[in-house]
Parts: C-alpha cells; structure tokens; sequence
C-alpha cells in the first residue's frame, strides 16, 4: 500500500481500518502497522517492536540484539522467526 493513497486511518474495536482514496483495508492493529511502517524502513523483531533497520548500528547474532549506539546501551532483542531480516 502506498503512503501517499491513505486518507485517513481510523480504530475501532482494536482493529484498524485504513481509508484510501478506492477502498478501506482492515486488519489487526498491529498487522497494518507493519505494512505502513514497511514505507519508513522498520521491520518487525517481535510480536510488538518494529526496528528503523537504517538506525542499527552493530549486531549480535549470537544474543540476538541489535545495538543502536556503539556502547551498546540502546538495543532492541530479535525473535528466532525474525531473524533473516536483521542477520543477513
């Protein structure tokens, strides 16, 4: 879906229902989010974190973590099935 075809995005009942100029798209919440976030660079490393893969700065595959700054304080933790996205 392109960003720029959205009207406007509306909540109802913890589903999200997302308004283009021809149609409207529901789903879950946090379904669309990652379709929308997709446009900006995120993906998803678990059930309920999305990762701006341009902002990552080191990686641990081993501990399954991706570090943002080079102290490795700011980190975001990867699940298994999310894998092949972070550790190419």
């Amino acid at each position: 879906m392109d960003k720029n075809h959205i009207l406007y995005i509306q909540v109802v009942d913890r589903r999200i229902v997302i308004h283009t100029d021809d149609e409207a798209y529901i789903g879950s919440l946090t379904q669309q989010l990652e379709i929308l976030l997709k446009n900006y660079g995120f993906e998803r490393a678990d059930s309920n974190k999305f990762v701006q893969m341009s902002r990552i700065l080191l990686k641990d595959k081993k501990m399954r973590r991706v570090y943002f700054d080079a102290e490795r304080t700011k980190f975001c933790p990867v699940t298994r099935p999310n894998m092949k996205k972070f550790f190419w």
